[in-house]
């Protein structure tokens, strides 16, 4: 396809990002990421065996009894990228519809699953279920649908939206960024409860302990991210479209601050009712705090008129300094948090070569807060791949530069009360940054959606 007329030719930069980031190679690195986790330890040291295999569908045979929920969801989860990757990749799938498309990338999920339960019934470890199947199969089901549901419904009308934005409001897509990741990290896994006794529960325990679980190491966190909300919104909002001309400044940190604080305050109602979370107002003091420290900063540094960002990186090139150290210190935050220290020897007593497997610690452990962890942790990264990419930095720059910090945020854990060191945090990172990058990239062309490979 020719570029439209007055269209610039991508740059070798953007045609690198197209391939990394196509669908056909995530759906490769999706498969191959299945096959090498659901295979750890790789102790294939014995015949192929039927004496461990799990024949009941949703039966745990080991403990003798239903198998267990986040287990189930876990396996859903697992398969779910790659059955929609899978549809955006593969031109024969999207070739035979919505129905019969569907069927046939759950086919290849249930392939793939199969080929790793044949595998597991030679290991010392693995337990090999006919569950695992049926939820995998279900897990390429689901993403082969939601693949389906996007090419139809939603790739559309969400780059034009997005494309529109990046032309006439690109600050308010940073700042609906910041929001969504404010609410993963207070709200996931998003599992409510309709459990009465379970909400009475988090009601007692906020009223006979309003102050919350969180300790004050770990308010900084949240204060970091809700000022960073705060200090994107306060030139977003110093402009009135009825006036056409700017508000008064303090009206403008004003009006920040108060927009922060009630999703502060949302975001930790919000928690009485999830699963796994409780609430209290540590949380919703650290984003009070975090808002108005953040409007502040917004409001004092600016030497000139606040105005609304006029193209996408702006912030970045104005005061790459500020935000260089936000996305250097939004994951030194997160990995140090709560900034409560003990004896790296006592550590180190426990440490094995394991642990320099990626993604072994992960799935020796894997619970739904693992998979939302996991989340997390890349998340975190983000920020520094989309600013150095604004600056003009290569890619391998942000992967590398992200990678070698989490390892040395990884030692640096050694010293931190409840934290392990793990090499996989480095992946994690360098995925992170390498998503910022190509967020950025896709932003700057006027559309995110995945490609078809």
């Amino acid at each position: 396809m020719s570029p439209e007329p007055g269209a610039s030719p991508p740059s070798a930069r953007g045609r690198r990002t197209r391939t990394l980031f196509s669908a056909r190679a995530l759906f490769l690195l999706s498969g191959l990421f299945i096959f090498y986790a659901t295979t750890i330890p790789w102790d294939f040291a014995r015949p192929p065996s039927m004496d461990r295999v799990s024949w009941l569908p949703l039966w745990d045979s080991v403990r003798g009894r239903p198998a267990s929920l986040p287990d189930l969801l876990q396996n859903v989860l697992l398969f779910l990228p790659f059955g929609y990757f899978g549809v955006l990749a593969i031109a024969s799938v999207r070739r035979r519809g919505a129905v019969a498309g569907t069927l046939l990338v759950g086919l290849i999920g249930l392939s793939l699953s199969l080929l790793v339960e044949s595998l597991q019934t030679m290991s010392l470890e693995r337990s090999p279920s006919v569950s695992d199947l049926s939820t995998n199969f279900a897990g390429a089901l689901a993403g082969g649908a939601a693949g389906f549901a996007y090419l139809r419904r939603v790739q559309e009308p969400l780059d034009a939206w997005i494309g529109r934005m990046v032309r006439e409001r690109p600050g308010l897509l940073l700042c609906l960024a910041a929001t969504i990741a404010l609410s993963l990290g207070a709200l996931a896994p998003f599992v409510p409860s309709l459990d009465v006794s379970h909400l009475r529960a988090n009601l007692r325990l906020l009223i006979d302990h309003p102050w919350g679980p969180r300790p004050l190491g770990g308010m900084v966190k949240s204060a970091l991210g809700f000022g960073a909300l705060s200090f994107l919104l306060v030139p977003e909002v110093s402009w009135s479209e009825a006036r056409g001309e700017s508000i008064p400044r303090a009206l403008a940190v004003l009006i920040a601050v108060a927009a922060t604080t009630l999703l502060a305050v949302a975001l930790e109602v919000g928690q009485i009712v999830v699963v796994g979370h409780s609430p209290g107002i540590s949380d919703g003091v650290a984003g009070v705090g975090g808002a108005v420290l953040g409007a502040l900063i917004a409001g004092l540094s600016a030497r000139e008129p606040l105005r609304p960002a006029r193209e996408l990186g702006e912030l970045c090139t104005r005061a790459p300094a500020l935000a260089i150290g936000f996305a250097i210190l939004t994951p030194a935050v997160r990995a140090l948090a709560p900034f409560e220290w003990v004896a790296p020897a006592e550590k180190l007593a426990g440490f094995s070569l394991w642990q320099l497997v990626p993604f072994w610690a992960t799935f020796r452990h894997i619970t739904i807060g693992t998979l939302v962890s996991v989340v997390a942790a890349a998340l975190a990264y983000v920020p520094l791949g989309y600013t150095l990419t604004a600056l003009g930095r290569r890619h391998a720059a942000a992967f590398a530069l992200a990678f070698g910090l989490a390892l040395v945020l990884e030692v640096l854990q050694i010293g931190v009360v409840g934290r392990t060191f793990d090499v996989t945090e480095g992946i994690f990172g360098g995925a992170g940054a390498l998503t910022g990058a190509w967020a950025f990239e896709r932003l700057r062309r006027g559309r995110v959606g995945a490609t078809p490979a």
